[in-house]
C-alpha cells in the first residue's frame, strides 16, 4: 500500500576556514509517494548490509540531486541506492544508519 508523503533531502556543505572546516545542512522538500520496502529488496539489501525500511517514489528524477540521506516522519534515512523507472520518475531506497539509531537510544 502506498500514500502521498513529504519527505526533506539533506545535502551537507562543507566549507574550509583556515584549518578548520565548517560544516552546514540544508534541507529541501519534495513530494512523493512512500511505501514499505518489497520483501524481496528487503533481503537483497539485507544480505549486503544495508537495513531497507521506505521506499519512496518520486514523479520527476530531477527532484533528486544526489543526496546521501532524507528525513522522513522526523527521522533521518541513508539513501541506500535509486532507481530511475523506464516510465519516469525515480524510486529511491532507504534505510536507517547505525549512526542514528546510537543518537535514539542515548
Amino acid at each position: 500500500m502506498s500514500k502521498a508523503a513529504a519527505i526533506r533531502f539533506v545535502s551537507e556543505n562543507r566549507k574550509a576556514h583556515g584549518v578548520h572546516e565548517a560544516t552546514t545542512k540544508t534541507r529541501r522538500l519534495v513530494l512523493c509517494t512512500v511505501k514499505r520496502v518489497r520483501q524481496s529488496e528487503y533481503y537483497e539489501a539485507h544480505n549486503a548490509g544495508f537495513r531497507p525500511e521506505y521506499q519512496f517514489d518520486l514523479t520527476a528524477a530531477e527532484d533528486y540531486k544526489g543526496e546521501s540521506s532524507l528525513i522522513y516522519e522526523g527521522k533521518e534515512y541513508e539513501i541506500i541506492r535509486t532507481f530511475e523507472k523506464p516510465a519516469g520518475g525515480l524510486e529511491i531506497i532507504v534505510g536507517r544508519s547505525d549512526r542514528n539509531e546510537s543518537e535514539s537510544d542515548g
